[in-house]
């Protein structure tokens, strides 16, 4: 079933690179694309495999078909991306530079309107309006910005937290899982390596405390572990390697 399923989003991607062909190249290149990605054997192998990466694959590709028929689609494009990132966290970054694109986030414009709202903000309430003083520019970038945006605070909202739906739930879901919001398998277990300066100390640290006799260990972090102490080390130690 599993496999089926794989290959089932493997000819999805096809499809998907098809119709991406025909917007940017026309049918010929379409088709020509799709046959290049069906018949690469890395792909096929995945689909045997049943691997997550092309489901994820998928969900990208149907998230740049989204935005190439409509530009600057925004929540669809967002949705696709975070259900991409529920399975690889490299969407995160995607997820997040397609926000900074879609509300035209720029260090100019930012820089702008951080200026017209200090100034708005500090003027006394009794003045007649008037035009902040600002730098040269710096007002019509804020203004232009504003005008080509046209979404409201809340639409800005709701699109930030698609954008952080993914590595939110992730966060969330391993919290839940393993008591730790870092690590995805409950047990005993070491930091993730990058967390370490040296993977290889914490190793043979584990081996050292392997020769311990006794039947109870108080982690760092984690339940408290009644048993034989050789057994939780030979478990943290499978899962490092």
């Amino acid at each position: 079933m599993t496999v089926a399923l794989g290959f089932l989003a493997l000819s999805a991607c096809g499809w998907v690179v098809y119709r991406l062909g025909v917007a940017w190249f026309g049918r010929a290149a379409g088709a020509l694309a799709a046959l290049i990605l069906v018949t690469r054997v890395p792909l096929l192998s995945y689909g045997v495999r049943a691997y997550v990466d092309i489901p994820y694959l998928l969900l990208v590709l149907c998230a740049l078909l989204v935005e190439t028929r409509r530009r600057r689609a925004g929540a669809p494009v967002l949705v696709l991306l975070a259900l991409a990132g529920l399975l690889r966290p490299e969407a995160w970054v995607f997820s997040g530079l397609y926000w900074i694109y879609f509300v035209r986030l720029t260090p100019r414009t930012a820089c702008a309107w951080v200026r017209v709202r200090t100034h708005a903000r500090s003027k006394p309430s009794g003045d007649k309006p008037s035009q902040p003083e600002v730098e040269p520019g710096a007002s019509s970038l804020a203004q232009d910005s504003a005008a080509n945006r046209r979404f409201t605070r809340r639409q800005i909202v709701g699109l930030t937290l698609l954008a952080g739906a993914a590595p939110l739930i992730w966060v969330a879901s391993d919290w839940l899982i393993t008591g730790h919001p870092l690590l995805s398998n409950s047990g005993p277990q070491l930091l993730p390596a990058v967390f370490s300066h040296s993977q290889q100390d914490c190793l043979r640290s584990l081996d050292a405390l392997a020769l311990l006799e006794t039947e109870i260990l108080l982690p760092g972090h984690g339940d408290v572990w009644r048993g034989p102490i050789r057994t939780a080390t030979d478990a943290a130690t499978e899962l490092a390697r």
